[in-house]
């Protein structure tokens, strides 16, 4: 990660993706557009992410290019990040004192403290050892890396609590970008919409497919019509959120109201 910011932002890569979070390597707000609970839905955080559609993004992007010599040009999605565990889970309290892994950064554990959980940072490659061994007792991701890391062989569970949105950035050199022509880059700007539009579509289409696997291998799936309070989980995670990150409350609102 850390060398892929560095080589875009030094040149010797002309430009690539990676999640919001590792841009604060080189500009501190951009991890903000990871936070959990901040969109509506998928649309919403497409939007709020492009520097054509949302003041906020091309504010910050303008700041990166002139600090940091690289600029955000698009966004993918990879859907939404749900919750797994062995057992069923219904609002915060369900989580008290159970252990949750997290990814090791700072927005994961705000986010399992205010879903009431005890954060517990782990390398996805050490989930399911983590899980067998008890260290763990649930984890959250979308549901292709749950699929995929056959989680279905140790949790029971999957909550439908849409609790972060995976989106990719895609950002380029701010010097390879100045010497493409401005009818190239309104081209390039244009693939990486219809390819936004694209992984949005298929993300959605996914998840129908793998919550249909999941069922079939004996998973129990529970969302709001089962009655998940996910207005409970977005009203305290937000609530950790504003303590561990007041510097950003500013931009969570405006970014809500988008």
């Amino acid at each position: 990660m850390a060398e892929l910011i560095d080589g875009v932002q030094f040149g010797s890569v002309d430009m690539g993706h990676h999640v919001f979070a590792s841009l604060g390597q080189v500009h501190r707000d951009m991890p903000l557009f990871g936070l959990p609970y901040l969109f509506r839905d998928a649309a919403h955080g497409l939007r709020a992410t492009n520097p054509e559609t949302s003041p906020l993004m091309a504010k910050l992007n303008a700041e990166m290019a002139q600090q940091a010599g690289m600029r955000v040009i698009g966004c993918y999605t990879r859907g939404f990040r749900h919750l797994s565990a062995n057992f069923p889970v219904y609002g915060p309290d369900d989580l008290r004192g159970k252990k949750i892994r997290g990814v090791p950064l700072p927005m994961w554990t705000t986010l399992l403290k205010g879903m009431g959980a005890i954060p517990v940072p782990v390398a996805i490659s050490e989930v399911p050892t983590a899980l067998v061994t008890g260290l763990i007792v649930g984890q959250e991701n979308p549901l292709g890396t749950m699929w995929a890391a056959k989680l279905y062989e140790t949790q029971s569970h999957i909550m439908l609590t849409a609790h972060m949105m995976d989106l990719l950035p895609v950002f380029i050199n701010e010097g390879v970008w100045n010497r493409i022509s401005e009818g190239d880059r309104a081209l390039i700007s244009q693939a990486i919409k219809e390819t936004s539009d694209y992984t949005l579509a298929w993300s959605e289409e996914q998840d129908d497919e793998y919550m249909r696997l999941f069922r079939e291998q004996g998973v129990t799936i529970i969302g709001e019509e089962d009655g998940l309070n996910n207005e409970a989980f977005k009203e305290a995670v937000l609530k950790q959120v504003r303590e561990d990150f007041p510097e950003w409350a500013g931009y969570v609102d405006e970014l809500q109201k988008l």
